[in-house]
């Protein structure tokens, strides 16, 4: 095992994560501003606890903490909430 090549992999992944997450919170802003502009609610409680759903079905078949995936999850959807204020 080279830990500095698994670290630099490790790097870029972070990385990785950071750009997912400006791209999801970017699409998050056109959905509330369309949404708002058409005055539909905001969020949608039912989406919401589908991707949660979701991502505990993808966690499980991956062999990750369900636990671990959820809390990111919901600290995702939070994150959601909190954009619209701005």
């Amino acid at each position: 095992m080279d830990i500095k090549k698994s670290r630099k992999e490790i790097d870029k992944i972070d990385k990785n994560i950071i750009q997912l997450l400006n791209k999801r919170s970017n699409l998050v802003n056109d959905i509330l501003k369309y949404k708002g502009g058409k005055n539909m609610p905001l969020f949608d409680k039912k989406r919401e606890n589908q991707i949660l759903k979701d991502s505990l079905k993808q966690a499980r078949k991956l062999k990750l903490s369900p636990n671990l995936v959820l809390d990111i999850f919901k600290r995702i959807l939070k994150e959601s909430h909190r954009i619209k204020k701005y």
